[in-house]
Parts: C-alpha cells; sequence; structure tokens
C-alpha cells in the first residue's frame, strides 16, 4: 500500500482536517459517540474548530479547503470498500451512519497525524 491516507492537495494537517469534516457532518452526527475523544483531544479540536472561524462562502481558499478534506475522505472510504460513488447528500449521511466507526477511524488517524 503506497500510503494510508493520501495527503490533500493543500497543506492541512490532520486536525484541522478533522475539524472541517466534523463540521460538515455536524453536532449532532454519531461519528462523534465512536471518536471517543479525551479532554485534551478536545480542547486541541475545540481550539481548531475556532482557528477556522466562521466559514466565509466568497473565500475560494476555504472552498478548496472544504472539497480537499472531502475528497480525501471518500478516496479514504473508497479504499476500504465502503463508499461506492454515492454522490447525493442524503447519500453522505446514510453512507456515514451506516460506517460510522470507520469514518471516526478516519478522524482519529488525521488527529494523530497532527
Amino acid at each position: 500500500m503506497e500510503t494510508l491516507i493520501k495527503t490533500t492537495g493543500s497543506k492541512i494537517s490532520g486536525t484541522t482536517k478533522a475539524a472541517i469534516l466534523l463540521c460538515e457532518l455536524g453536532a449532532a452526527s454519531p461519528v462523534w459517540k465512536y471518536l471517543k475523544l479525551n479532554q485534551s483531544e478536545k480542547r486541541i479540536l475545540a481550539h481548531q474548530l475556532k482557528m477556522l472561524g466562521t466559514y466565509d462562502y466568497e473565500s475560494k481558499v476555504q472552498a478548496q479547503r472544504e472539497v480537499d478534506v472531502l475528497e480525501e475522505a471518500l478516496e479514504y472510504g473508497a479504499a476500504r470498500g465502503f463508499y461506492k460513488g454515492r454522490t447525493k447528500a442524503s447519500d453522505s449521511q446514510t453512507l456515514i451512519k451506516e460506517n460510522t466507526d470507520a469514518v471516526a477511524k478516519m478522524l482519529r488517524k488525521w488527529m494523530e497525524s497532527k
């Protein structure tokens, strides 16, 4: 295997990638339960979320960063056989609900890579 997780085109830290994807998933996502973050990890993630700030819909940089993270997440899922080319938002939510543990493992690896 070439690499465990493909790096995005832009230089994004693992914690930033995790924060971006968790924002996409939302606070009610079941993935939070599977992450089992300790207090230190919660503080680090909260800090990273704060650093991301308010999303600017006009910012091409923010949009590209988000796309990079989502593409990497999809590639991770495809490489492990649980993503099968779904494209609608509702399919993505179903994908996450059906594979919550795998998504949590990906986020955990991102956070550990700093």
